[in-house]
């Protein structure tokens, strides 16, 4: 225990320390100055943070000592999440979950209450309503919580139902929410004494949702006069005292914005709302630089903290503020080229005017010509490219053209045998029937046609279609044969005949044959299926292109 108490005292020493480190700013700063001390604190504010973390890993030290019991486990989960709680979502659920379960363990009622109205709380300021609605209606019994523990419990029902009603877009869950946030209202103005720093912070929200500016102002600045300045305390009473001023028309609310997010970036408060508000009020102020900024600033912070509510609230401003800062950047760029380019040629026209003038009359015919030149060149291109195109066209037509032809013959053929045969030729018409020559024949004069059509348009198909597959499994075509019948089939597929039965009919093979043919070759390739056919559709591209 003792070891408990000596970090304990460290950890509030360096919290002192980082505090009286700090500059004892007057809080009758004009604005400007007042953003001038916020700009310098940003540009600083991983040192407020490494005060925060050191605090952090004074409490966490306890864990390099076993055999601390479960209680003594639980305050320093405790004083972990309150670290945590304004600075990291993840990290606080983690040390409020832990303490859960530790009470569990201990089987401690007071222990296991005071956590869980804290994870409420918790998932309320994350913006994670149903949770903490849940945990709110079902897992905390009322009746068994101390009198301390249930003032805490009013509190965070408060905020729950003041936030929820904030951020709702359901009228009838509002209203109802409404409902309750008044019923727990009035159970915090039972239980907290007027004059305590408690009961004025309830009395300045309840004047603020009232519309009770003035008296919101008097009750709001006696909490501001109590608390350390630029302290965490102090920046949240900041920020309401801004909603007050705006409220009350006075221009003094720019200051108490200011105020209140330099007292976020001091106590290194990532869960922060005054930045962000700021940069609202500087856009409107048109000081853009400084909005887009604060915005970042804001949306980093919430992304760091991690929880749902504030990069929502934020994204709502960023992207106007953003669009207008870079639209700004680029009319500023656009406007120094353009000053720079109308300086230097004012220069030069002073200096060198009728040189200037020679030159770029000269300089001016010369790319006319060669502007000429590009035309006359381009033009013999568009020729060329449409020649090539109906030469590619002429020949695939042809080809297909004389194959159909030729097996048409072959059919007619047939056809004629079987009228002999009707007619008492038989052994002659059965010796013809019989033979295969025929149409083998003529097959193999359409396969040679067909291979040396091919080749002629892509006369590298053979070695660009064994790039696409592994080494081992390349094709060397037969030496009596341009190509072979796996080479037939993608050399169609490569002019656009992608249907197997199309393929099929066109070779004279089963469409099942085709489909065996063109599985096996898609796991002999090096890339995948969807690769392997996109390639192949461009064997021959960059060449026609040329």
């Amino acid at each position: 225990m003792s070891r408990l108490f000596f970090l304990i005292l460290t950890a509030v020493a360096l919290s002192v320390t980082s505090c009286r480190n700090i500059k004892a700013d007057s809080s009758t700063e004009s604005l400007p100055v007042l953003l001038d001390m916020l700009d310098n604190d940003l540009d600083n504010s991983e040192t407020y943070e490494k005060a925060r973390l050191a605090r952090i890993s004074a409490i966490r030290s306890m864990d390099d000592d076993a055999g601390y019991p479960d209680g003594v486990r639980y305050n320093q989960n405790m004083m972990l999440y309150r670290e945590y709680f304004p600075y990291q979502f993840d990290s606080a659920f983690h040390y409020i979950n832990e303490n859960i379960s530790l009470s569990r363990q201990m089987q401690s009622k007071n222990h296991l209450a005071e956590s869980t109205v804290e994870l409420a709380m918790l998932f309320t300021v994350a913006g994670m309503y149903l949770e903490a609605k849940e945990i709110l209606a079902s897992q905390i019994d009322t009746v068994s919580l101390s009198k301390s523990q249930l003032v805490r419990y009013y509190i965070v029902q408060h905020r729950f139902h003041r936030d929820f009603n904030e951020n709702s877009k359901n009228p009838a869950m509002a209203e109802q929410s409404g409902r309750c946030l008044n019923w727990y209202r009035e159970r915090l103005r039972e239980s907290l004494p007027e004059d305590s720093p408690e009961g004025l912070y309830l009395a300045v929200s309840i004047c603020l949702d009232e519309g009770r500016y003035e008296k919101a102002d008097s009750l709001n600045k006696v909490l501001i006069a109590k608390d350390t300045l630029f302290s965490h305390q102090y920046a949240m009473h900041a920020y309401d005292q801004a909603l007050i001023d705006y409220a009350l028309g006075r221009e003094t609310f720019r200051h108490w914005y200011v105020r209140s997010a330099i007292g976020d970036v001091r106590s290194a408060i990532k869960d922060n709302a005054s930045i962000a508000s700021m940069a609202r009020q500087l856009f409107e102020d048109e000081d853009v630089e400084r909005a887009f900024r604060y915005i970042t600033v804001s949306m980093e912070d919430a992304i760091f903290f991690n929880a749902k509510l504030r990069p929502w609230q934020i994204a709502q401003i960023m992207p106007v503020i953003e669009r207008t800062y870079s639209e700004k950047m680029a009319a500023s760029k656009r406007m120094r080229n353009t000053f720079s380019i109308v300086v230097g040629i004012a220069a030069l026209i002073i200096l060198i005017f009728s040189v200037w003038l020679f030159k770029t009359y000269v300089e001016m015919r010369r790319k006319a010509e060669e502007l000429k030149a590009l035309n006359i060149r381009l033009s013999e291109l568009n020729v060329a490219v449409s020649e090539a195109n109906s030469v590619k066209e002429e020949y695939i037509a042809l080809l297909l053209s004389m194959c159909s032809d030729y097996i048409d013959k072959i059919d007619g053929i047939q056809q004629d045998m079987k009228r002999k045969l009707k007619v008492g030729m038989t052994d002659e018409l059965l010796k013809e029937l019989s033979s295969s020559k025929l149409m083998k024949h003529e097959l193999d004069n359409f396969y040679n046609m067909f291979d040396a059509a091919f080749l002629k348009l892509y006369p590298d198909f053979v070695d660009e279609f064994n790039q696409l597959l592994r080494e081992e499994e390349r094709i060397t075509p037969p030496k009596n044969s341009l190509l072979n019948a796996e080479l037939r089939i993608f050399a169609l597929i490569r002019l656009g005949i992608t249907d197997s039965s199309r393929i099929a009919v066109l070779l004279r093979y089963s469409v099942q044959t085709i489909y065996n043919y063109r599985m096996r070759m898609k796991k002999r390739s090096i890339y995948d299926r969807e690769d392997f056919e996109k390639r192949l559709k461009n064997i021959g591209t960059f060449r026609h292109q040329e």
